[in-house]
Parts: structure tokens; C-alpha cells; sequence
């Protein structure tokens, strides 16, 4: 199962998607609680490269109040958070 949700907050864009898979790896939800930045040339992060440059792109664009959030739920499977600024236009 993958859901996807997304909801719009005063100042930002969230998305949101779940799965019930088996969850990340605890070293991937501690690098993402850390610097991910610090962490793209690991050799145990290769496998997670394209959600560290995901995380990178953002800050870089936005800033680091915006960008990705890894998290195992309590009955398991996995969730992301994506959040974005939300830019408007005159």
C-alpha cells in the first residue's frame, strides 16, 4: 500500500508518502536526523543517494526549514515528508 497526501499550510506546501513496507534502516532516519549534506560521499549511503540529493537540492533552493523528513511508523512501513515554500505569484 502507498498513500499519498498532501495539505497546504500558510507558508508551505506538505506532501506526504506512506507505505507499510519494512521501513528504512535506523542508520538512514539517523543520518537524516543529522546533516544529510555531510554524508553524500559514504559508501553506506549509496543506496539512499537519490533522497540525500533530494535533501540537498532543497536546502541549497530554500533553506533548511524546507526539505525531507524519513520516519518508520509505529505499526509499521515507512513515511516522507515533503516541505516545500509555498511561492506565489502577483
Amino acid at each position: 500500500m502507498i498513500a499519498l497526501l498532501g495539505k497546504e499550510e500558510p507558508d508551505a506546501l506538505i506532501f506526504t508518502v506512506s507505505d507499510n513496507g519494512v521501513g528504512f534502516p535506523e542508520a538512514i532516519l539517523q543520518l537524516f536526523r543529522e546533516s544529510p549534506e555531510n554524508h553524500l560521499d559514504d559508501t553506506q549511503t549509496q543506496s539512499r543517494l537519490g533522497l540525500l540529493n533530494i535533501q540537498k537540492r532543497i536546502h541549497l533552493m530554500y533553506g533548511t526549514e524546507y526539505g525531507l523528513t524519513l520516519q518508520n511508523l509505529p505499526a509499521g512501513g515507512s513515511r516522507v515528508t515533503i516541505r516545500l515554500p509555498k511561492i506565489t505569484t502577483p
